[in-house]
């Protein structure tokens, strides 16, 4: 009886806690909803009101700062991320929004969120150096390729193409126009396959540029004009004005009897009037640039005055901004919101209604039960906490015993390795006094045949003394060099392995110096082993590093050889 009544209870809790989860999921949807509508007023009034768009993302993201909607966030941070590094030329704002946008979009795993990442902070770090020349081009370069680099391992071709087109404007201000072509064309490829206009805009636009800059004025005319097509389509009025903007420069470029002075005297107007600061400027040079070809210098001179004062007012203070203004250009917009609010009311509230009646059902139930578990979690706490001791304990015990083992078994291998490297310096030691004992030796053998040599008819004594000479210092050599390479090899087990595998090519006479080299010996000491000439010493390590690709003679021989162990 106990035990169906503990499973009626358990059932009941499942019941409760799918009710509880769909509560939270139906908060979710309600922010997603209200989320989208806060996303879809902000871009659609981007491209021809920038600070109506500004000031709806800051208010979505004021109205929904706790929510679980978080990739909601995520967009609406990197809308005013792009609105400040592109219209409103403040990148401190800019930085501030994407490390938001990066930290949120890692805290959800989201794929897409460390390219998009990379591509806006790449843009920054353009525009920024275009308009304060501060040397930053390299810094964009970089998180472009990175942002193409995340955008290929998810397949997203829409970041591709945009970091396609970033890398091409850096080759454009390189002045690396055959390569900025190419890279700009393959991205149009890309953007063909997503559709997307945006990017079509620009890489349109960058290709008129190139074909601009290198006086081809029919070919840039062409582009300008299906630039011009897409902003239109795009009703992106900044994008329409910067076009037209460029269509006039060329327009004069190709027949400078043309008079482009008044339309583009409009353009300046009008960017002045919507605060397209930065058009403002490329109008205003270029308008100082055709009068300065009309030799109408006194003009231009005032225009240049006049255009280089606003930049230096608008550039050059004011910096740092505030990151969380708010602002009030939204009202047009705010009425559509509230109408698509009333169309899901209704859902909204039928929602609502239902998940009272439910929590109001199960009130009841959930108390008794928490009672009921209570008392049984209580035992069940008792009884777990005193088996935990008692393992605990036992677990204690193993631990002090392995311990004490691995200590023994440690001193005992630093014993037998102490022993090993006692007599590995032994051996040498003997080897060395060995040598010079049989060196000596040699050396009177030497002096006996020299003495014999005066007699013409001992020449048969010489050639026996010869022999024995050449007889011991081959068995000396091969003998002592047996016996220490099978010392050498019991404590270094794997330095002649890997020094075999490493460099094939070296020879037993050149290994065997790799070894006495290992040990750290001097030249004097291996020339009296090996019977050599401390000359002859040295020419074999010149050679030897050779062998190793050791080029760079500030690194020590001995010390690489102890690496490769």
């Amino acid at each position: 009886m106990r035990n169906v009544l503990i499973i009626f209870i358990l059932s009941l809790l499942n019941l409760s806690s799918i009710f509880s989860s769909s509560k939270r999921d139906v908060g979710y949807v309600l922010d997603s909803i209200e989320f989208t509508q806060y996303i879809d007023s902000a871009r659609t009034i981007f491209q021809f009101n920038y600070e109506a768009a500004n000031g709806i993302a800051l208010e979505g993201l004021s109205k929904f700062e706790n929510t679980r909607y978080v990739i909601g966030k995520i967009y609406l941070l990197q809308l005013l991320a792009e609105i400040h590094y592109y219209y409103k030329n403040n990148y401190d704002s800019s930085f501030f929004y994407l490390n938001r946008m990066k930290q949120l979009a890692d805290s959800i795993g989201l794929p897409r969120g460390t390219a998009w990442y990379f591509l806006n902070l790449a843009n920054v770090y353009y525009y920024q150096d275009i308009y304060y020349e501060q040397g930053e081009l390299n810094k964009a370069m970089e998180f472009y390729l990175k942002a193409k680099k995340e955008a290929e391992k998810i397949g997203d071709t829409v970041i591709i193409a945009d970091a396609l087109a970033g890398i091409a404007d850096i080759l454009m201000q390189q002045e690396d126009y055959k390569n900025s072509l190419l890279i700009l064309y393959q991205a149009l490829d890309y953007s063909y396959s997503t559709g997307r206009l945006r990017t079509q805009f620009l890489l349109y636009d960058d290709i008129a540029n190139i074909y601009k800059l290198t006086d081809q004025y029919d070919s840039s005319y062409y582009y300008y004009l299906k630039t011009l097509e897409i902003a239109e389509k795009l009703e992106n009025r900044f994008g329409v004005m910067v076009t037209n903007l460029n269509l006039l420069y060329v327009t004069y470029k190709i027949n400078p009897a043309f008079n482009v002075l008044p339309k583009l005297k409009a353009i300046m107007e009008e960017s002045r009037r919507n605060n397209f600061m930065r058009l403002y400027l490329d109008a205003g040079y270029t308008i100082c640039e055709i009068l300065q070809d009309k030799n109408e210098f006194e003009e231009a001179y005032l225009l240049y005055q006049q255009v280089t004062n606003t930049r230096d007012s608008i550039f050059g203070t004011d910096m740092v901004r505030k990151v969380a203004e708010y602002e009030s250009a939204y009202k047009l917009i705010k009425s559509q919101l509230e109408n698509k609010q009333l169309m899901s009311q209704n859902e909204i509230a039928s929602l609502k209604l239902r998940n009272r009646q439910i929590v109001l059902f199960l009130v009841v139930f959930i108390l008794i039960q928490a009672v009921i578990m209570l008392v049984i979690i209580y035992r069940k706490y008792r009884v777990v906490n005193r088996n935990i001791q008692t393992i605990k304990l036992q677990e204690r015990k193993i631990f002090e015993q392995e311990k004490e083992l691995i200590k023994k078994q440690k001193e005992a291998i630093e014993q037998k390795l102490s022993h090993k490297e006692k007599e590995q310096t032994i051996k040498v030691m003997k080897i060395f006094h060995h040598n010079q004992l049989i060196q000596k030796v040699v050396g009177e053998l030497e002096r006996l045949k020299a003495y014999f040599s005066k007699d013409g008819d001992k020449k048969e004594s010489i050639r026996s003394l010869q022999n024995l000479i050449n007889e011991m210092n081959y068995s000396l050599n091969n003998q002592i060099w047996k016996e220490f390479e099978t010392i050498f090899v019991e404590s270094n087990p794997r330095f002649l392995e890997t020094l075999h595998e490493k460099y094939p090519s070296l020879t037993s006479n050149e290994i065997k110096l790799c070894v006495f080299l290992f040990l750290n010996m001097r030249t004097k000491d291996i020339a009296s082993i090996t019977q050599q000439s401390a000359k002859s010493i040295n020419v074999a390590r010149t050679r030897l590093r050779k062998k190793l690709n050791l080029e760079n003679t500030n690194i020590n021989l001995s010390g690489f050889l102890q690496q490769i162990s």
